[in-house]
């Protein structure tokens, strides 16, 4: 199986998880897959910021509009991506193409950070969650069984919105979702 097929699946598996362990309880009235409050949205990557925006502007509208509290997970983005000038491009983005002015970029390569208070605090305010795509690794590493995952899922518990592209495995990191 190629690595970028794999990658995907994992990907949605691990979104798919979060999303639905985030509700206790699901209608049995209801023949639905995912969490009784709240929203799941699974991207499959390979975004091109100039024609592919529609899941991005359906995520925001669930999340709030222009009234949205967005934490952006950078986590699986390779490090050297993760530049200055990209981070200020890919906010301004935000801002220029949804009018959001409250985005928070969230990102740890530590356990233990993800453990803390002042790490998660953003989460208590978000009304959605986007994870980047990126190393599926980096993500399970840091965050899985933390408190940062649980908050994530409290996002989904409150009405929010989980959303994610799929984790790529070529060099290319986020280049394709640059903006320009």
């Amino acid at each position: 199986m190629p690595a970028l097929v794999r990658n995907l699946i994992l990907t949605v598996l691990a979104i798919a998880l979060a999303a639905s362990s985030a509700s206790q309880t699901y209608s049995q009235q209801s023949p639905g897959i995912g969490p009784q409050k709240g929203w799941l949205i699974l991207h499959g990557g390979g975004v091109n910021l100039k024609h592919d925006f529609e899941h991005f502007h359906r995520f925001v509208d669930l999340a709030g509009g222009r009234n949205a509290s967005i934490v952006v997970i950078l986590t699986p983005v390779d490090l050297d991506v993760l530049t200055n000038d990209f981070l200020t491009k890919w906010k301004q983005w935000w801002k220029s193409e949804f009018g959001l002015t409250d985005v928070t970029f969230m990102d740890t390569r530590d356990r233990k950070e993800a453990e803390t208070e002042a790490f998660v605090a953003p989460l208590h305010k978000a009304t959605g969650v986007y994870i980047l795509g990126g190393h599926l690794s980096n993500l399970l590493e840091v965050y899985h069984g933390t408190r940062t995952e649980r908050e994530i899922k409290a996002v989904v518990e409150r009405g929010g919105v989980l959303a994610g592209s799929s984790a790529r495995s070529d060099d290319s990191g986020l280049s394709a979702a640059e903006p320009d």
